[in-house]
């Protein structure tokens, strides 16, 4: 009976059947088998012949130069959806024309990007508005006061404010005092019903 296929040791050199396998019938590490295509099935078979093209040439005259069979490039068949499907990024099916949700992405990047930007032309208001409360450079509380076209911080007199009269100590009693009432209150809250 003669050999169907053809075996070779990790350096591709054509080697025997008794130096390939083992004595289980496994081919060897390293080593590998050839097996002609005609022993591929049906579905193989189309897929193999789909890749092949027949080509012929002719001489200036119009005669048969030569004929023979070249394979396709697998990648000049591929849709722009297909080949999405290698990039980086969120999958669409390749079968629905995903113009639209990429014209959505892009729309929706360049917004993020320009964000930072304000505009008079409906876009959000990015930035503090006129009366919004602020901290002036002295870490007096004030409140935000367009100014031209800029926006300042001016600081706010204030008729609740409190007199700054109060030690260190008497500020460290009163902490101590809302710490302790803290804790009470958490250690007591499953007393509660809710």
């Amino acid at each position: 009976m003669t050999r169907r296929h053809q075996v070779f040791d990790a350096r591709g050199r054509a080697i025997d059947d008794a130096d390939a396998f083992e004595a289980n019938g496994a081919i060897k590490d390293g080593h590998s088998m050839r097996v002609p295509m005609e022993f591929m099935d049906s579905m193989q078979r189309s897929v193999a012949d789909a890749k092949r093209r027949k080509t012929t040439q002719f001489d200036p005259f119009g005669r048969v130069k030569s004929t023979f069979e070249e394979e396709e490039e697998a990648d000049s068949a591929m849709t722009d959806a297909e080949l999405a499907l290698h990039r980086p990024g969120y999958r669409t099916s390749t079968t629905v024309n995903d113009d639209e949700a990429v014209r959505a992405y892009n729309d929706s990047v360049r917004e993020t990007c320009n964000a930072w930007r304000t505009s008079d032309q409906g876009a959000p208001h990015i930035g503090p508005r006129a009366g919004d409360p602020c901290m002036t450079d002295d870490k007096e509380p004030g409140h935000w006061v367009r100014e031209g076209d800029a926006m300042v911080c001016r600081a706010t007199s204030r008729s609740d404010a409190v007199p700054r009269t109060m030690t260190a100590a008497d500020a460290q009693v009163i902490r101590d005092r809302a710490w302790q009432e803290m804790v009470e209150a958490t250690h007591n809250a499953w007393r509660s019903k809710s």
